[in-house]
């Protein structure tokens, strides 16, 4: 997302804006890293609550 966000700020507005269209090698690219990204922050935001709920399980008397 950053990465788009970051392609769109630093486009030169004064070419047309056929010259700037997306290759599919780049969408592709995209796809699969957005793919992972959401992957790991899944896993890690899992991770996280398993801790924290055992955490609280542990603790209760």
């Amino acid at each position: 997302m950053l990465y788009l966000a970051y392609q769109i700020y630093k486009m030169d507005k004064s070419k047309p804006t056929e010259s700037q269209t997306a290759t599919f090698m780049s969408g592709f690219i995209m796809h699969h890293s957005a793919l992972k990204i959401t992957m790991h922050l899944s896993l890690i935001s899992s991770l996280k609550l398993k801790k924290k709920v055992r955490n609280s399980v542990e603790s209760f008397p």
